[in-house]
């Protein structure tokens, strides 16, 4: 029985996963970038009023890191709106933060990355230290 429960959780990760990487995909291609990030705070708190948190987090990660592995999705702003939305779906709400900095050239580099109850989760925080933030999802 938990073999089967297990299978159906990957199943509807599986497709979750699909589904919201071709909204993002499509929102980003076809529309601002003000509006795609509009629609998926929109869909994220939908999916937050109507699922309870079911799995770990770090459990959904390492499923969406296998996904992407094939998926090869490397904008760390589209890989965090599409991981917002999943945790959504999984009862998790996670924040999109993006920050900026300067590289060795003095140019500026931009960065995005997920905090989860107000902490930084899936990077490391010293890493992220030189960003100032700009905005939140």
């Amino acid at each position: 029985m938990k073999h089967i429960k297990d299978f159906i959780l990957k199943i509807r990760f599986l497709i979750t996963a699909i589904l919201t990487t071709l909204f993002v995909k499509f929102s980003i291609r076809f529309f601002s970038l003000n509006s795609a990030i509009t629609k998926v705070q929109k869909k994220s708190v939908l999916f937050l009023s109507i699922n309870d948190p079911t799995e770990s987090i770090n459990r959904i990660n390492f499923w969406y890191g296998r996904l992407n592995n094939f998926l090869r999705i490397k904008s760390c702003l589209v890989n965090s709106l599409i991981k917002k939305l999943i945790f959504s779906s999984f009862g998790h709400d996670l924040e999109v933060v993006c920050g900026v900095r300067l590289d060795t050239e003095s140019k500026i580099e931009g960065h995005a990355w997920l905090c989860y109850k107000k902490n930084i989760v899936f990077e490391d925080k010293d890493s992220l230290r030189s960003y100032t933030e700009s905005f939140r999802v």
